[in-house]
């Protein structure tokens, strides 16, 4: 463990060990090439960004006080507009937060990658032992934005957020990011971590970073271990990620 220089023997270990279990295609993601890059030189890289908010010698009201006008001004707002937050109890409620999941993956063109289980085993596996959160936003009962936020010793992370394009005027986003910090805060945790952001994406990269989040390099190296899989996943991605293939699931998802 940690001998670098066994990188490529376990490599041809593990991709031989990979196909003989129907597996076509490896993601290997870190946030830096340096040391591993030799060893990769089979694979593809794509460049990603984390962001990190350290919370070294932060306390509740130095963060308020370091954000800038506008962050306070969408806290407020949402928290005039009479959204109050709540930890998700219920299946109903997990459900909710998947169908409001799907509408933002679709409204962000992009495909989904989690499952309604995979939600529902987070909540049934990690919550009861503190290792989770699923916490929603709510406004005249009803769900307006909900996350899932995940554990580990020093950090918070921004794991998942979905929400309903009805209430984004209330930033209900805005009050669950800043729960979430906070909640860092109390717990003592160093980090704050939103997590990874394709290169490009400006739009999210942006929302994050107005929390004070700090950019790092964040790469994926990527191997097909076969041909005709890949290349059949590789074709469907540009077509649903296409105007007509995304207004194609909408209809769908309407049907």
């Amino acid at each position: 463990m940690g001998d670098i220089n066994r990188i490529s023997s376990t490599l041809l270990f593990f991709e031989a060990t990979m196909k003989r279990n129907g597996i076509h295609f490896i993601r290997i993601g870190g946030p830096s090439e340096r040391e591993i890059e030799v060893f990769l030189k089979h694979y593809k890289r794509k460049n990603a960004y984390i962001h990190l908010l350290n919370l070294e010698g932060i306390t509740e009201e130095t963060l308020w006080r370091g954000y800038k006008k506008r962050v306070r001004r969408d806290i407020r707002k949402a928290e005039k507009s009479g959204l109050y937050l709540e930890e998700v109890k219920t299946s109903n409620q997990i459900d909710e937060i998947y169908s409001l999941y799907i509408q933002t993956m679709r409204r962000n063109e992009t495909f989904t990658i989690w499952t309604k289980n995979f939600l529902h085993a987070v909540h049934k596996y990690l919550v009861p032992h503190g290792e989770a959160k699923m916490i929603v936003a709510k406004k005249d009962d009803q769900i307006a934005s909900g996350v899932i936020f995940l554990f580990s010793e020093n950090t918070v992370y921004y794991f998942l957020s979905a929400s309903s394009e009805r209430y984004h005027s209330y930033c209900p986003n805005d009050l669950l990011v800043h729960h979430g910090i906070c909640m860092a805060i109390k717990q003592g945790k160093k980090y704050f971590d939103l997590m990874t952001s394709k290169e490009g994406d400006q739009p999210l990269m942006q929302f994050k970073e107005k929390w004070g989040a700090q950019r790092y390099p964040f790469y994926f190296y990527e191997k097909r271990l076969t041909f005709f899989r890949p290349w059949i996943w590789d074709q469907t991605w540009k077509i649903v990620n296409s105007k007509i293939g995304t207004s194609l699931l909408r209809a769908l998802g309407r049907g």
